[in-house]
């Protein structure tokens, strides 16, 4: 027994023993590896650096080669071979003292995605423990920098955590944390509108002066390292708030690796079309970098393609925040000590622009758009897209309601609830939210946010002018009896309460009880406007016939009479109701009053519309025939001129259906075509309004299970023919079915077509590149010479809620639905309305005529039921806005926020000097006693 123990007792020792060598052998392995890293990474950089630098390649390839053998015949003895790794860096001097000539600056950064795949608590959460770690590492190392964008992070740290919020405050102050938010959020920069854009500039410069003490000139960077693409007008709208300098990865040109930005600078001056320059940044090593020996393989690129000596590198955990991590920050004070490399040094992103601007005149200067990348965010999530228009038209067409109410009737400027609603809208603008790459989260919340924007905007304008209207004389539409019997129309006070008002509207409530219904129209666009205008008229008769039966006059207050059409009768909430149109003339920002009274004329002698055949409409402007078993249309006829744009074997107007190719990232990607279906199945079509002013055809088709609705109505004044599509769409993405879209083609009679598109504030013309999806905002146009007579012509196509165009020969295409499936796999299912027009022209209309066109589709006349008053103003305005030149678009005007004065913004869209003389009316905004740009 004891031998046997003893015997155990030795195989344990001698255990032992081996254990004690494996542990010893471990700690020298320990203690060798980083070694080895740090003199690999050494010579590696030695190596490529001898390229930037040949006129050493004889004398630097030998101490290379010397410093090789000595660590080539290393044991794993720790002791030698630090030594023999010391002795390699001596030989290695010289080039060392190079290599530190050369600094790679370390920013660190967190990219915090607004609700791309998650909720907005979850947003919140990840800003709010994301800032707090890097608090911490503050707090741990001394010479960390930290930089963050994004008005709206602080801005949501300041609501859920005040006391970080504080913390941060000091780090901003001690120039530690770096602030780069010139925008609220980094957003779209292709569909947002130009106003949008510099609201961002306005309200994230407010925030951070209110909250920071920060002027624009402390935040001259604009930060957008994942926006998918860059408007051509970028440089010149952000160069008016401050921003000097402009950060992004993503420009276009493909996908893959390096090559996609080949022929991208990666410094250079970006100069917008009027001149202005940023000094741009291209990311090519995108964001969320870490800090390893690969960087110096990165900045080497940089300095071979450059041929500077410094380089940010932009390094932290992102997309899902977290930011930079302690095994960062270690490896940069490590390898900074490196002899044989380059210096890292931790800074901020403005600093590193400070060193560079420096050479600024060996920058090449690029103009143009840097697009396109990710081209089916132009459709995915339609939904987002609709809102956002809707959310921008109302807030400017608030926003001039307000002004007038503050002008003439005195009325307080509500400045935050303008504020709430913009910001609201420049959320949605985030590069994963308006390009519809989210998922179901990010559209719901998205919408939530525009319903309250839509409520504030409504409310103001009705309001507003509700206010306007009670200093508008209206004593004209007196009746011309005073005892006449009551009318039903004396009963319908109340009727109608919110009706219209689902999107920002203004209601068609009514709160008059007489024999005559004034109404008042305003204008919201600095555009005079002659056109159609809806207006709903309520009665409280039990009898829907006997009120189907009433026909309405209009009275101006000049004496006209003018008939007016009914679009159709019917019932809501206890009120029976009847819409009418009829045709108006507006003035820039201006109104004008009728009277609409009930009248038991002989119909027969109604005026009647041109007659035309069948399924043809017309009016003084257009004449267009639909094909009666497809719904499209063959004949587009502009009746000056007698030019034909349709092609009898190619009509306008089909809809396509198409399924793309299952494959990866179908919300940012368009792929190729599985299955093709042009025209879709008819179901039914008929003549349906043919009144006075308005005529229109309906057809109704159909793909699978989803219904297609397409209206097209000419009116009277409109030079356009309106093409209203609603659908209950049921189609459905996915890894076996692919991407199912409907898309509709106008195939033109021109040759030699170009293609020019509405990006904001101003126009651009591009290639067609075999029909690739490109992004617009309102408009697109294709202009030509015609096939049979080599006259010049075109079409521009306006709508309120789309952005995907593209053209091929002379066939202009506007994606109107896209089922993608992933994130989302359910973006599209459900109701959508569309709204678009085609307005065929002689060649002659120019950039800012299209927009303007633009302006005016997607701004409505507003509507106001009032009562008979008087009042100090005429029932009538003329412009009261003036504008001499015609190339000079006003895109909004509002009260400074400060209150002291009236701001107006206004662009020239024609690329030339133009003198200009705009006059607002004296009589409504009194003497103008300074202007300053």
């Amino acid at each position: 027994m004891f031998r046997y123990c003893n015997l155990t007792f030795r195989i344990m020792l001698i255990s032992i023993i081996i254990f004690s060598n494996k542990l010893a052998f471990c700690r020298d392995q320990t203690t060798i590896k980083p070694l080895q890293n740090r003199i690999t990474a050494e010579l590696h950089f030695a190596q490529e650096l001898l390229k930037v630098h040949p006129q050493h390649a004889s004398s630097w390839q030998k101490l290379i080669d010397e410093a090789v053998s000595i660590i080539d015949r290393h044991t794993a003895d720790q002791n030698n071979f630090l030594k023999d790794v010391l002795r390699a860096e001596r030989i290695l001097e010289p080039i060392g003292k190079v290599a530190k000539t050369y600094t790679i600056h370390c920013v660190g950064h967190a990219h915090i995605d607004m609700n791309w795949t998650w909720s907005w608590p979850e947003t919140v959460a990840v800003t709010n423990d994301t800032f707090t770690t890097v608090l911490k590492l503050m707090d741990e190392f001394k010479d960390f920098h930290f930089s963050q964008s994004q008005a709206a992070v602080y801005s949501l740290i300041r609501e859920h955590n005040p006391i970080l919020f504080e913390q941060i405050k000091k780090r901003v102050a001690q120039g530690r944390w770096e602030i780069n938010a010139a925008q609220w959020v980094e957003g779209d920069k292709n569909m947002a509108s130009g106003e949008s854009i510099a609201r961002h500039l306005l309200y994230s410069r407010e925030f951070m002066k209110e909250n920071f003490n920060l002027d624009p000139e402390d935040m001259p960077l604009c930060w957008e390292p994942d926006t998918f693409g860059h408007a051509y007008t970028i440089p010149t709208i952000l160069s008016k708030g401050g921003v000097k300098r402009y950060y992004a990865g993503r420009c276009g040109y493909g996908v893959e690796a390096d090559k996609q930005y080949g022929n991208i600078p990666r410094v250079f001056w970006w100069e917008g079309s009027d001149g202005s320059r940023l000094l741009f940044f291209y990311a090519f090593d995108m964001y969320n970098g870490l800090i390893n020996t690969a960087t110096a393989d990165l900045f080497l690129s940089f300095v071979r393609k450059t041929g500077l000596k410094d380089w940010m590198h932009v390094y932290g955990v992102g997309d899902h925040g977290g930011g930079p991590t302690r095994q960062d920050i270690l490896r940069c004070i490590e390898m900074n000590s490196w002899p044989i490399y380059p210096n890292f040094k931790m800074t901020t992103a403005n600093r590193y622009f400070d060193i560079i601007e420096k050479k600024e005149n060996q920058f090449p200067v690029v103009k143009g758009e840097l697009n396109f990348e990710f081209t089916g965010c132009y459709t995915s999530q339609s939904e987002i897209k609709k809102f956002t228009r809707y959310a921008d038209s109302g807030l400017k067409s608030a926003e001039t309601a307000a002004t007038l109410a503050n002008i003439v009737a005195d009325c307080d400027w509500p400045f935050d609830r303008f504020k709430n609603a913009w910001i609201n809208t420049l959320f949605g603008h985030f590069h994963d939210i308006l390009p519809g790459s989210g998922v179901r989260w990010t559209r719901e919340y998205q919408s939530g946010l525009f319903q309250k924007t839509a409520a504030i905007t409504g409310i103001i304008s009705t309001n507003s002018l509700r206010q306007v209207a009670r200093t508008i004389d209206t004593s004209f539409a007196q009746a011309a009896d005073p005892l006449a019997p009551l009318s039903p129309m004396q009963t319908v006070i109340g009727a109608g309460a919110g009706i219209g008002s689902e999107f920002g509207h203004i209601s068609s409530a009514a709160h008059w009880a007489g024999t005559v219904q004034p109404i008042i129209i305003f204008n919201p666009t600095m555009i005079a406007r002659s056109e159609l205008a809806k207006v709903r008229i309520w009665d409280q008769a039990s009898n829907i016939d006997d009120f189907r039966n009433l026909d309405f006059v209009v009275e101006t207050p000049d004496n006209q009479t003018l008939p007016a059409q009914k679009l159709g009768s019917g019932e809501s909430w206890g009120h029976l109701y009847t819409d009418l149109v009829f045709p108006v003339r507006v003035g820039s920002m201006g109104y004008s009053s009728y009277s609409i009274k009930q009248t038991s004329g002989d119909k027969s002698k109604k005026s009647q519309p041109a007659q035309v055949g069948n399924y043809e409409i017309a009016n003084e402007f257009l004449k267009v025939s639909v094909v009666p078993c497809s719904g499209t249309i063959k004949s587009l006829i502009i009746v000056e001129t007698g030019y034909e744009l349709a092609i009898p074997s190619d009509p306008l107007a089909a809809i396509e259906y198409i399924v793309e190719k299952p494959g990866q990232m179908s919300a940012w990607t368009i792929h190729e075509p599985l299955k093709r279906l042009s025209p879709l199945k008819l179901i039914s079509i008929r003549k349906n309004l043919q009144g006075q002013y308005l005529r229109s055809i309906d057809a109704v088709l159909q793909i699978n299970d989803s219904v297609i609705n397409v209206t097209y109505s000419l009116g009277d004044s409109q030079p356009w023919l309106n093409i209203d599509i609603s659908t209950f769409w049921l189609e459905r993405g996915s890894d076996q079915i692919g991407t199912p879209k409907l898309r509709i083609q106008f195939p033109l009679a021109v040759k030699n077509a170009k293609g020019t598109y509405e990006i904001p504030f101003g126009s651009i013309e591009r290639n067609m590149n075999n029909g690739q999806e490109v992004p617009a905002i309102n408009w697109a146009d294709v202009t030509g010479l015609l096939n049979d007579s080599n006259d010049i012509a075109g079409c521009l196509l306006l709508n309120d809620c789309k952005n995907g165009h593209s053209v091929d020969n002379s066939t202009l295409r506007l994606t109107l639905l896209r089922s993608s499936y992933s994130p989302d796999p359910l973006p599209e299912a459900g109701e959508h309305t569309m709204h678009l027009a085609l307005l065929p022209h002689s060649g002659t209309l120019s950039p800012a005529a299209m927009t303007k066109f633009g302006m005016v589709f997607n701004q409505a006349l507003q509507v106001i039921n009032t009562d008979v008053h008087k009042g100090k103003f005429p029932p009538q305005s003329g412009d009261l806005v003036s504008v001499s030149a015609e190339n000079i678009v006003v895109a909004d005007l509002k009260r400074s926020e400060d209150g002291s004065s009236l701001i107006m913004r206004f662009f020239e869209a024609a690329g030339k000097d133009t003198l200009v003389e705009i006059t607002p009316d004296p009589v409504y905004f009194g003497s103008i006693l300074q202007a300053r740009q």
